[in-house]
C-alpha cells in the first residue's frame, strides 16, 4: 500500500466534518501539508517514504473529527459537525412518532375535532423536536463528538473498501432513545397514560398476557439492541461481527412482532373510561406493532445489504 493511500483516507475523514464552499480549499491545504512533511522524514534518511511515515505524522496531526473541528465556525447549540446528523435523526424520530401518533388518533379518538388532532401532532412533535434537540445540544457541548480522540491512531481509519460502514451518529442515537423508550416501559418505569387521545382520563395501559413469554426475550434482545448502537457509537463504525449482531436482532424482533400480532389482544386497559375506548386502544397498539416491525424489518434489510456489500468488496 502506497503511504499516499493513507493520506487519502485520513482527508476522507477530515471532509466528513468540513462543510462549506471552501471544503476542497481546506482538504487541498491540508494534502499538500501532509505530503511535504512525510517527503521531509523520507528525504532526511534519503529515501522513499514509506506507510509508516504517513502513519507517524498523521499520527501527530491527530484524529480527523479534531481537525476538521479547527476549520469550523464558532461553536453554536448544534455546530455544523453534528447538525447534518442531527436533522436526520430528528427526521427520523418525527416520521416515527408522528405516525404512531396519527394512527392513534385514527382508531382511537372518534371524538376528537381536527384542530384538537393537529393539535395533538403538534404538542409530539414539539416534545421530539425539544428532546432531540436537547440530546445534541448536550454532545455539541461535550465537546468533539468522535470518542477517544485523545487515543486516535491512523489504524483506526476506515478500510477503503469498508467506507459505507461509517456509523451515522444520527441513526444511532435515534436507535439508543427508541430503545431506551421501550425498556423503560417494558421494566414499568413508565406508562402509556394518555397516549391515546385521553388526557386528563384516568385510563392506563399495561401489557397483556401475550407478551408474557416474550419477556425476557424481547427484554434481552432490546438490552442487546442498546448495548450494541452504544458500542457502534463508541467505536464509530460499523464491523461485520456489529452488523451480524444487528441482523440477527432484527430478525429475531421482527419474528415476535409478527408472532404478537396474531396473538390476539395486546394490552389491558384500566379505568373509568376503559369500556369506550378499549376496542380503539387495541386496534391503535396492533397498528402500532406493525409499524414498528416494519422499520425493523428495514433495519435487517440495511444490515444484510451493508454485509453483501463488504463481502463482495472483499473478494
Amino acid at each position: 500500500m502506497s503511504y499516499s493511500v493513507w493520506i487519502d483516507r485520513y482527508l476522507g475523514e477530515v471532509a466528513r466534518g468540513l462543510r462549506g464552499d471552501g471544503r476542497d480549499d481546506i482538504v487541498a491545504e491540508l494534502r499538500s501539508t501532509l505530503e511535504d512533511e512525510v517527503q521531509g522524514i523520507a528525504a532526511q534518511e534519503d529515501r522513499n517514504p514509506t506507510e509508516a511515515d504517513a502513519r507517524q505524522v498523521l499520527q501527530r496531526f491527530g484524529s480527523p473529527s479534531a481537525v476538521a473541528h479547527q476549520y469550523s465556525p464558532p461553536r453554536s447549540l448544534i455546530g455544523p459537525t453534528l447538525f447534518p446528523e442531527y436533522l436526520s435523526t430528528l427526521g427520523y424520530l418525527l416520521a416515527l412518532t408522528l405516525a404512531i401518533r396519527f394512527v392513534t388518533l385514527l382508531l382511537g379518538s372518534e371524538g376528537n375535532s381536527v384542530y384538537g388532532a393537529a393539535e395533538d401532532l403538534l404538542t409530539v412533535g414539539f416534545w421530539t423536536l425539544a428532546i432531540t434537540t436537547g440530546v445534541y445540544a448536550a454532545i455539541e457541548a461535550a465537546g468533539d463528538y468522535e470518542p477517544a480522540t485523545q487515543d486516535w491512531r491512523p489504524e483506526q481509519l476506515p478500510e477503503p473498501e469498508a467506507i459505507r460502514l461509517q456509523a451515522r451518529p444520527g441513526h444511532l442515537v435515534s436507535n439508543l432513545i427508541t430503545d431506551g423508550f421501550f425498556l423503560l416501559w417494558w421494566t414499568g418505569a413508565i406508562s402509556l397514560v394518555g397516549w391515546f387521545g385521553l388526557f386528563g382520563s384516568d385510563v392506563r395501559v399495561t401489557p397483556s398476557s401475550a407478551w408474557t413469554p416474550f419477556n425476557w426475550p424481547l427484554l434481552t434482545l432490546i438490552g442487546c439492541s442498546f448495548a450494541l448502537h452504544a458500542c457502534v457509537l463508541l467505536q464509530g463504525h460499523w464491523r461485520r461481527w456489529s452488523l451480524v449482531v444487528s441482523l440477527s436482532i432484527s430478525v429475531a424482533l421482527a419474528a415476535i412482532g409478527l408472532l404478537l400480532l396474531n396473538a390476539g389482544d395486546l394490552a389491558v386497559v384500566t379505568g373509568a373510561a376503559w369500556a369506550e375506548t378499549d376496542p380503539h386502544i387495541l386496534r391503535a397498539l396492533w397498528c402500532s406493532v406493525l409499524v414498528v416491525v416494519g422499520f425493523v424489518v428495514w433495519e435487517a434489510v440495511w444490515a444484510a445489504r451493508v454485509l453483501f456489500f463488504r463481502a463482495s468488496a472483499a473478494d
